[in-house]
């Protein structure tokens, strides 16, 4: 596999989720090659970066799912008003953003 640690998109299992990933740079220059030199094709045949991730990289590692969960899917829906304590990172995907969400908690952690 690739030298990649990706979120696991929370709506496609074992699709790529562009929000959370780490890599060495320089370490996948073909991704990069190839969408500077298809751009054009690139933005119209895909319906999102993480979908052209998808078809690029292949074997990446997923951060562990209790590790980095969805505010929507894992909070809002489940009713929990603080990220359970094993959580390193909560992703705000579409709506609401974070500074949309009024929570106690995430008031004392982000700060534009």
């Amino acid at each position: 596999g690739y030298p990649i640690t990706i979120l696991e998109d929370f709506r496609r299992p074992g699709g790529y989720g562009s929000a959370v990933f780490l890599f060495r740079a320089g370490s996948l220059p073909h991704v990069y090659k190839d969408f500077m030199a298809h751009k054009e094709n690139v933005m119209a045949n895909y319906i999102g970066d993480q979908n052209y991730l998808d078809d690029k990289i292949y074997g990446a590692i997923f951060w562990p799912r209790n590790k980095v969960i969805s505010y929507k899917d894992d909070m809002r829906h489940k009713g929990l008003n603080i990220p359970p304590e094993e959580v390193s990172i909560v992703c705000f995907h579409g709506p609401p953003k974070n500074h949309e969400v009024p929570d106690k908690w995430l008031q004392e952690y982000w700060h534009e």
